[in-house]
């Protein structure tokens, strides 16, 4: 029965030292989703503090992380759009600003007109149709995140007397550009060396059942975001461990934190209190085996030697 049994948060917690349950290394799997790894790798300094508590915790309570193989995916193509992207922002600025009569070489009034070509670029992704409201806040992000680019590479060269061409400037800013998507890999390297990291394939995932998908329906989350989540519970039931899903996606996946958490047990929250979380789970002195059937939601091995 021991042996059944998660070790006692109230126990194994050293007060003074730590604030939670060293068994937390033991007894629980974080899985960070495709837009927290994002934001990092971005350096969107929205998310910066909130980014920075969870790497700072996760590695101070060495709790093991994984990536699962949709967020690995989407992770990969969001990269090559976003590298692919900046460069089409940055021809756009240049567009819009040779149409309105750009000066002939660099100077600190073009900042007036990177800014007035932003503005127009933003307004126009503003009225722009989107599939969601997150589509369209990552595309905004992207057309600020190239407008700070390119204002900082114009303002360095006018503090070390550097001069050129406004042609020659933007083709500069290209070629910086495009070493993005290298500059994220080596991110997303740096962001998974200080943790203990998993990548689990799809051979470590158990099959879902379809009631799975019938209980998480109500939550009306988009493909990729409900195969993140069955892959989720997959590796909770198959490994026997308190899984906590880590988002900063407050429309669809942590508005409905709740219901996925009521119906698979699988927790859903923002960097701050995932070690809280975890910690309430750990109180409860089972793991989740014990107290959800969930040969409902996956498909178990069959035992050796039964058929």
């Amino acid at each position: 029965m021991g042996s059944e049994r998660a070790t006692s948060s109230s126990s194994a917690l050293k007060r003074g030292t730590q604030a939670f349950s060293s068994a937390l290394k033991s007894h629980s799997i974080v899985f960070p989703d495709a837009n927290l790894i994002l934001h990092h790798v971005l350096e969107e300094a929205e998310f910066l503090s909130k980014i920075e508590y969870f790497l700072k915790f996760m590695h101070k309570y060495e709790i093991n992380c994984e990536v699962l193989p949709s967020v690995h995916s989407e992770v990969a193509k969001r990269m090559l759009k976003a590298s692919q992207n900046f460069l089409t922002l940055i021809k756009q600025c240049e567009t819009t600003i040779r149409s309105r009569g750009a000066p002939a070489s660099i100077g600190v009034d073009m900042l007036e007109c990177i800014r007035e070509a932003f503005s127009t670029i933003v307004a126009t992704l503003e009225d722009e149709v989107f599939k969601d409201s997150r589509q369209k806040q990552q595309a905004i992000r992207y057309a600020r995140t190239v407008e700070t680019a390119i204002v900082s590479s114009m303002v360095d060269r006018l503090e070390h007397g550097d001069t050129c061409s406004i042609q020659d400037f933007f083709r500069e800013v290209e070629k910086e550009t495009g070493n993005t998507y290298v500059t994220m890999s080596n991110r997303l390297a740096l962001l998974t060396s200080g943790l203990k990291v998993g990548w689990p394939s799809a051979k470590d995932l158990l099959p879902v059942t379809s009631e799975l998908h019938k209980v998480l329906a109500s939550c009306h989350l988009p493909d990729p975001d409900l195969k993140m989540v069955c892959q989720a519970v997959s590796r909770m039931a198959k490994e026997n461990k308190w899984g906590a899903l880590v988002s900063l996606d407050y429309v669809h996946m942590l508005r409905n934190a709740a219901k996925i958490e009521q119906e698979t047990m699988l927790s859903v929250t923002e960097p701050l209190y995932v070690l809280l979380s975890l910690e309430r789970k750990l109180s409860k002195e089972r793991f989740p085996r014990k107290l959800m059937d969930f040969s409902k939601f996956v498909q178990f091995p069959s035992p050796a030697g039964v058929v």
